[in-house]
């Protein structure tokens, strides 16, 4: 083989992509002969070692403990278990039908509150606005309307920089009166 590859061929990681075939061929599927489950169980013993001088006595007094715990947490409803805790990586939003983008998740890592500039927020709120699909007909209503207004409904390739600029700096402020209008004639008609 030296006279077909290069030395470098001859790392550790390479290597031994030549013996796992052979591995796979003999040992069947890893999950039959894969130690990761049984290193973390001997990991989770190990933590209830408290008196060095005697692991063993310490672990079977850890592990009895532990399983003590566990059994008379499944019989406690206001205290948080192993069993009622919730996941690690929880990552469901409890009420999605609610939830305008529809993706679920929620931040891992510390929290910090960001104050954004009067530029920035515009541009964020403009964002959400323009990249909702469910905005896309209420956009198009507002295209029309300012057409209308500067009696361009015929011209529609010069006008492209002119719409993107009302949607700029008039949508939200539109959308925001059609809002209030809406809100005030229903409370009107109760």
């Amino acid at each position: 083989m030296e006279k077909e590859f290069l030395p470098n061929f001859f790392t550790i990681m390479v290597h031994l992509l030549i013996h796992l075939v052979d591995e796979v061929k003999l040992g069947g599927p890893v999950h039959y002969r894969w130690m990761y489950p049984i290193e973390r169980y001997l990991a989770f013993l190990k933590s209830h070692v408290s008196n060095k001088a005697q692991p063993e006595g310490s672990i079977a007094e850890g592990f009895l403990l532990w399983e003590t715990i566990t059994f008379c947490s499944r019989y406690l409803e206001s205290v948080e278990t192993v069993f009622s805790r919730p996941k690690r990586n929880e990552d469901g939003v409890p009420n999605i039908n609610n939830y305008i983008f529809n993706s679920g998740g929620r931040v891992i890592g510390k929290k910090e509150n960001v104050r954004l500039d009067d530029r920035s927020l515009m541009q964020a709120h403009r964002y959400i606005l323009l990249h909702s699909d469910e905005m896309k007909p209420v956009l198009d209503e507002f295209i029309q309307q300012k057409r209308q207004q500067e009696n361009q409904v015929g011209r529609s390739q010069s006008n492209e920089y002119i719409e993107s600029q009302w949607i700029i700096k008039e949508f939200a402020d539109w959308l925001q009166n059609q809002v209030h209008n809406l809100d005030d004639s229903t409370t009107e008609g109760n």
